[in-house]
């Protein structure tokens, strides 16, 4: 039965168990990726993208009086504008499918989902999950957590505990096995080298906000030296703390230092520079997060509505700070909120921030981001797809040295935020 089995059987197979393509099978975790929905045509590149971006605003301004005179007109100041350049980022994921549960999915489609479906949702929901986390982290100076204290379990075992502020569950569940390095906090310097900075998640504790990984000897012994002094990655993903083979994302945009060229262009121009709000070592509140949204709103007159993503730790004060300061009227909406919510929304002035939990975002900040026009947009040359370029509709091939088939996921874009003045980063949360 199973030399019956052929890559182009599986791939029309696959066709017609998943017409609505391979988007239905994200996770529901992937929320700010389902926000900015489908790489569209106009950011649809195949090497940089370029978007003109106003930087300063027209100066050739003349205050005449009330005299009648025909008075002399100042010269005339043109807006500046630069471009803005990024390219796609390229990840690729590796799954394998034995050759019996091949042969087993052949005879239909509801067959090949029940033999092969789960594997193929686990793939792209696992790459999926990956740029949602590069949404959120990549490039930034936390990584994926720092560390606040370290247990020396042995000569290649150590428990770490991640620091509450860079701490979300979502970043590390279901990562059992997979492979991170760790950089020196202080330096950016890679711990250990080689082969030896390469370390295996063997263990999540949720609870205690800790991390268990196995080393060789010599990368643990660098990595138990480090104590709070190390930040975690996936491998690969950077070969210094600030040399990325990675896209930048929302902490690294709206965290960076003031004349830090981001996408070609300066910081230092206040049109492009995002805002940073503290909550001075205290909770996210309704009162901050509307004091907060002021910002924006004077600085680059944003109108629109705005999607604010905070930790799951940080939900429970803002429902309740929420339930403090509302007032029942003929706009209240049960569906909207009820003895609990799953979701609050604020009028911060001339639109409304929404308050969206996400799993992936860490407890020491959170991140307010428009959701009209101004809304992040991926750029690239495709979407995470089956179809690895070059070869058309054949998705699987037959792996040459093992008795099963291979399939791979294939992304090529980053995330870009076309008028970062409107983004807020609040910082300092600390969440009761």
């Amino acid at each position: 039965m199973a030399t019956n089995v052929t890559t182009a059987q599986l791939a029309g197979l696959f066709k017609e168990a998943y017409a609505g393509g391979v988007r239905t099978l994200y996770p529901e975790m992937a929320l700010i990726s389902k926000e900015i929905g489908e790489l569209t045509e106009a950011e649809r590149v195949g090497n940089l993208y370029h978007q003109p971006v106003i930087l300063t605003r027209e100066q050739g301004y003349t205050y005449g009086g009330s005299s009648g005179d025909a008075y002399a007109l100042a010269a005339s100041v043109a807006m500046s504008m630069q471009d803005a350049q990024l390219q796609g980022v390229e990840n690729t994921l590796r799954s394998r499918v034995p050759m019996r549960v091949a042969a087993k999915s052949v005879s239909s489609a509801k067959a090949f989902k029940q033999a092969i479906g789960l594997i193929l949702k686990s793939n792209l929901s696992s790459h999926a999950l990956r740029k949602e986390k590069e949404i959120l982290y990549g490039g930034a100076t936390v990584g994926m957590g720092q560390s606040a204290s370290m247990n020396n379990d042995s000569t290649t075992q150590t428990t770490i505990a991640i620091s509450p502020a860079t701490w979300a569950t979502g970043l590390w569940a279901g990562e059992e096995q997979a492979t991170v390095n760790f950089f020196r906090t202080d330096t950016g310097a890679l711990i250990s080298s080689a082969a030896d900075a390469v370390f295996t998640l063997t263990a999540i504790d949720p609870d205690n906000r800790k991390i268990t990984v196995t080393g060789t000897t010599t990368g643990t012994t660098a990595l138990q030296a480090q104590a709070a002094n190390a930040t975690v990655v996936f491998s690969g993903a950077r070969t210094t703390l600030s040399s990325l083979n990675e896209a930048i994302g929302l902490h690294y945009i709206s965290n960076v230092a003031g004349g830090t060229t981001v996408w070609n262009i300066s910081n230092t121009n206040t049109l492009w520079k995002p805002n940073s709000y503290s909550c001075a070592s205290g909770a996210l509140t309704f009162g901050k997060i509307v004091s907060g949204m002021q910002r924006p709103v004077a600085k680059a007159a944003l109108d629109e509505n705005v999607t604010l993503y905070c930790s799951i730790d940080t939900w429970p004060s803002l429902v309740d700070s929420f339930a403090a300061a509302r007032l029942l009227d003929s706009s209240y909406t049960p569906d909207e909120y009820k003895n609990g919510a799953g979701k609050v929304s604020y009028v911060y002035g001339p639109a409304v921030v929404k308050v969206a939990p996400h799993p992936m975002v860490m407890g020491g900040h959170a991140f307010a981001v428009p959701s009209g026009e101004s809304k992040l947009k991926k750029v690239g040359s495709t979407d995470v797809t089956l179809n690895v370029p070059g070869r058309g509709d054949e998705m699987f091939t037959l792996i040459p040295d093992a008795n099963g088939f291979e399939f791979r996921s294939y992304s090529d874009w980053a995330p870009f935020a076309p008028e970062p003045a409107k983004i807020v980063q609040f910082t300092n949360i600390v969440n009761p």
